[in-house]
């Protein structure tokens, strides 16, 4: 039996991780969760871990790498480190960080169960799919396997190894995927990336059955249950009988609360209807810009301001709140077509309008156009894990981006406002406009998941360690 420590700074489930962990168990392996604490590192050797596992986005990368230099060249630990998810699979150059042995690509179950079978058996470890390695100074770049086809076949994600951690235990707010993968191609997501990682190695969207999904929800409700129960898959609503059919048992047999990721386009009466009936509290869904040029030939995002229109009304019709995802700060937009985005969450009414800063993350489709339209450069890197911040374009209106994104709720909420737009987002009162937007943040939250306030206040925390780390990190860079 072999032991693989998954290690992580954030107080939030991390359903990919959990779903390894309870893959390996079945398996016959043993592995455990970790989150940073004080002297944590003495309870992750006292389990005597054969190796490290590490998962992390794009701007949480920095912790990683910061950390496994810790482990390795502070502590002296020599332990085989591996670093999985999106960052180290769009991103595999990470292997050439000296303290990092492996780097895990895509999918992790097949290939996780294989590298720890090879170590308890003391075979090679370089030749293992989805996997890169390094062997006497070279780095093995092995493809990646086909997509795992029946998603049934994997185990429910081992959520009790959180159990030690009481505001996660406690935490109202659960999230549940039904399905992987992205049928969409929007230019500011890796998911055409992913696409092309996986040409020709199966079928990209892959959906649980309704079953399995049931399952799932009756043994977390059997665990003490949630407040709110959040779906994360992009996908939820595109399969519309399979939606129905879930509705239909998820009413008979749980009708607790939930809320979902939608396209406005896939909301019709039947699943406006649907949704009121299995006890939906909230819908959130993407209209990214107000200006249908920006979201259409910028965004690619194939959705019309009347279908978004459209859904809106029938959900309010439903009384089923909603909340929309806004960006502000897209390749010369200007603050006119900014305007239009505000103006497009007052008309719809919207209950939570989420407003982020447009960030080009390397290796999508909007990072090459923005690096062909000289708004930044290839050395250009995310240098945080939140998108409230700033963009890495280099704009003239900067400061106006961030005033619009830091007002945006109280904007789209009250419309006589409008009057005073231009005003207000050229005035500099960053500070506070940024008290204002966390104000409105905080509240957002609450209300909709009933998040603990000192879970907030961790993330808070983590995201000043976040731009200290890039701070750090930035004389190396430029020199």
């Amino acid at each position: 039996m072999t032991k693989i420590a998954f290690l992580q700074s954030e107080y939030e489930d991390k359903l990919g991780v959990l779903y390894l962990i309870a893959y390996l168990k079945v398996k016959g392996h043993l592995a455990e969760m970790f989150i940073e604490k004080s002297k944590w590192l003495d309870d992750v050797k006292e389990f005597q871990p054969n190796i490290l596992g590490f998962s992390c986005l794009t701007g949480g990368h920095l912790w990683v790498e910061s950390y496994v230099e810790k482990i390795k060249k502070e502590k002296r630990w020599d332990i085989p480190i591996i670093i999985g998810g999106s960052h180290a699979t769009f991103f595999p150059q990470m292997i050439e960080n000296p303290y990092i042995d492996f780097i895990c690509r895509g999918e992790g179950e097949y290939a996780l169960k294989e590298l720890l079978d090879k170590i308890e058996k003391g075979e090679d470890l370089t030749s293992i799919q989805n996997i890169w390695a390094k062997r006497n100074g070279l780095i093995i770049k092995n493809e990646v396997r086909p997509l795992i086809t029946d998603l049934d076949m994997l185990p429910i994600p081992d959520r009790s190894h959180y159990n030690k951690y009481p505001l996660l235990k406690r935490n109202p707010h659960k999230r549940m995927i039904a399905s992987r993968g992205c049928p969409f191609n929007c230019t500011y997501c890796y998911n055409s990336a992913f696409k092309a990682l996986y040409k020709n190695k199966g079928k990209i969207v892959r959906r649980r059955s309704v079953e399995n999904v049931i399952q799932e929800i009756l043994l977390l409700k059997q665990q003490g249950g949630w407040k709110t129960l959040e779906f994360v898959d992009d996908a939820f609503l595109v399969h519309k009988e399979w939606f129905l059919r879930f509705t239909e048992k998820y009413q008979k047999k749980v009708n607790l609360p939930y809320t979902c990721f939608a396209i406005a386009k896939n909301i019709d009466q039947e699943v406006a209807e649907a949704l009121k009936r299995s006890n939906c509290k909230c819908v959130e869904f993407g209209i990214e810009a107000g200006s249908e040029k920006i979201r259409k030939e910028i965004y690619k995002k194939r959705v019309s301001n009347s279908d978004i229109v459209r859904g809106a009304e029938l959900l309010h019709q439903q009384g089923i709140k909603f909340l929309t995802f806004n960006m502000v700060g897209a390749p010369f937009e200007t603050i006119e077509e900014m305007g239009e985005t505000i103006r497009l969450n007052q008309q719809i009414k919207t209950d939570y309008p989420w407003c982020s800063i447009m960030q080009p993350y390397p290796g999508t489709e909007i990072f090459a156009y923005c690096l062909e339209k000289g708004l930044i450069d290839n050395k250009t890197e995310i240098d945080s894990f939140t998108y409230f911040e700033k963009s890495i374009l280099r704009q003239e209106n900067q400061k106006t981006i961030k005033n619009v994104q830091k007002l945006f709720f109280m904007f789209s909420k009250f419309p006589f406002l409008n009057r005073f737009y231009k005003t207000l987002v050229k005035l500099p009162l960053n500070n506070l406009y940024t008290l204002i937007f966390y104000i409105c943040y905080t509240y957002s939250l609450k209300k909709r998941y009933s998040v603990n306030i000192r879970h907030l206040i961790l993330y808070w925390m983590k995201l000043r360690e976040t731009k200290k780390l890039a701070s750090k990190k930035k004389p190396d860079t430029e020199t």
